[in-house]
């Protein structure tokens, strides 16, 4: 197992998601990958989680990327 560091975020707006600040490296590194595990802050600011997903098999052919939103290139 190898442990890479990345720069990721919750959306200023709520939504339940994370945004990683290079999605494009995050993807490459996730399609050689079999799992994930992300430390998180939860939204009360003290408690902290480690959530692991299972993410091989991932197909990077497949993903369809989001569109960036005008106030997200600021």
């Amino acid at each position: 197992d190898r442990l890479v560091s990345v720069k990721a975020f919750a959306p200023a707006t709520g939504e339940p998601a994370v945004t990683f600040r290079d999605d494009k490296s995050f993807i490459a590194m996730l399609a050689k990958a079999s799992k994930v595990s992300m430390a998180v802050t939860l939204v009360d600011g003290e408690n902290k989680q480690t959530l692991v997903y299972e993410v091989a098999g991932f197909d990077p052919v497949k993903w369809t990327a989001v569109k960036k939103s005008k106030t997200a290139a600021k």
